[in-house]
């Protein structure tokens, strides 16, 4: 095996590794070893086949074309998105998968992880990754989601994927009047963890055949089972509506808590931390002022 092929199988492994376990935050990824003569070949237009054999960046192509068929060969199994510009000099962002990736321009050189903007604090990704969030949510309906209006001036709208067998669902569910009160209106979209096998599946499709399925969320979350109710009505199939689309955006638990800029917060968040991050004043303060879930 030659050294550029030993290169290219070692390239795509370490993406492969980023791309497929979430435990690795950010990476450093080297498309050719610098400092090794024989790894970095002289920089000339390639055709395919040398390209795909060597791993020679063909700088005649344009910018999109180049990097979406260097990064699709390195992780064909993900969905290659559009490379974008930035601030930043000859560096462009891809989507790749549900991650975005950064790439100088002739294609040599990628990092995966969160870019921040040092001048302002803002994070460039964080606020690409929720725009995206936002985008593939829209199309989901309201008529799907069990919702809970603010009391009074709305103030947020957040929407939570929930588990009415989640503990932590549960826990979040009874403070629920708090962000009412607090102006904050919550909706929930169910996402089951245990997909379509688990008890909690049918809970919840039971829950959505409700004829009123607030109160029956409330039961389903405080007493048990809704005591009633068809399981196999056509808005149970908002069921699987919704635990599919959890997991194209990237939803691996519950509670997960959609913010109005479409950034994620994984887990449970006591009322006034959440009523705060929101930006809502003095969130203990709103939290403390409750009126029963409607």
């Amino acid at each position: 095996m030659g050294a550029n092929s030993s290169l290219n199988q070692g390239i795509t492994m370490s993406l492969n590794s980023v791309f497929c376990h979430s435990t690795i935050a950010v990476s450093l990824l080297l498309f050719v070893a610098s400092g090794t003569a024989k790894a970095v070949p002289s920089v000339r237009p390639a055709t395919s086949e040398t390209e795909e054999v060597s791993g020679e960046i063909d700088l005649g192509r344009s910018v999109t074309e180049r990097l979406t068929n260097r990064l699709g060969k390195l992780v064909p199994q993900a969905a290659i998105g559009t490379p974008e510009k930035l601030p930043i000099p000859g560096v462009f962002q891809v989507q790749v998968g549900r991650r975005y990736v950064y790439v100088t321009d002739d294609g040599r050189y990628a990092f995966v992880g969160d870019l921040l903007d040092l001048e302002n604090g803002t994070n460039l990704t964080s606020i690409r990754r929720g725009q995206d969030t936002l985008a593939i949510m829209s199309a989901f309906p309201q008529t799907n989601m069990v919702v809970y209006p603010a009391n009074g001036d709305e103030l947020a709208v957040i929407t939570v994927f929930t588990d009415t067998s989640c503990p932590y669902c549960r826990k979040f569910h009874a403070e629920l009047s708090q962000l009412q009160r607090a102006g904050v209106t919550v909706r929930y979209i169910a996402f089951p963890r245990a997909g379509t096998q688990g008890e909690a599946y049918q809970t919840m499709r039971r829950v959505w055949c409700a004829d009123d399925r607030r109160k029956a969320m409330n039961r389903a979350k405080g007493d048990g089972l809704p005591s009633s109710g068809a399981e196999d009505c056509a808005a149970a199939s908002a069921v699987d509506a919704g635990y599919q689309l959890g997991l194209r955006v990237g939803i691996r638990g519950t509670p997960a808590i959609v913010l109005p800029n479409g950034n994620v917060q994984p887990g449970y968040l006591p009322s006034p931390q959440l009523l705060t991050a929101l930006g809502l004043g003095d969130g203990a303060t709103r939290a403390s002022k409750a009126t029963p879930n409607k």
